[in-house]
């Protein structure tokens, strides 16, 4: 197989695809959590409804929080393996 061939280009368009939509989804639950979880506390402060809608509520938004943190550790996994692996590859092709 060629260098630079198309199923090497599909391959780090897939890849660069996945990255961003991981980086996408961390970085939307990640704020979505905390705008619910200050909207919510903002709710049982104003109308005093802490055990009805303040819990379920603020159990959603860690959950989110969690997702969110995740997705942003896989995302940063994935670009620091994809610089060793630029690293190396550039090292070994000026040995």
């Amino acid at each position: 197989m060629p260098e630079g061939s198309v199923e090497d280009e599909d391959d780090i368009f897939v890849e660069s695809l996945i990255n961003i939509l991981f980086l996408f989804l961390g970085t939307l639950a990640v704020s979505v959590s905390v705008i619910l979880l200050v909207h919510s506390a903002t709710v049982a402060v104003y109308s005093q409804q802490l055990p009805m809608d303040f819990l379920p509520t603020s159990f959603f938004a860690a959950l989110l929080f969690v997702i969110g943190f995740g997705s942003l550790h896989i995302f940063q996994k994935k670009r620091r393996a994809r610089k060793r692996r630029i690293t190396a590859l550039f090292l070994r092709s000026k040995a």
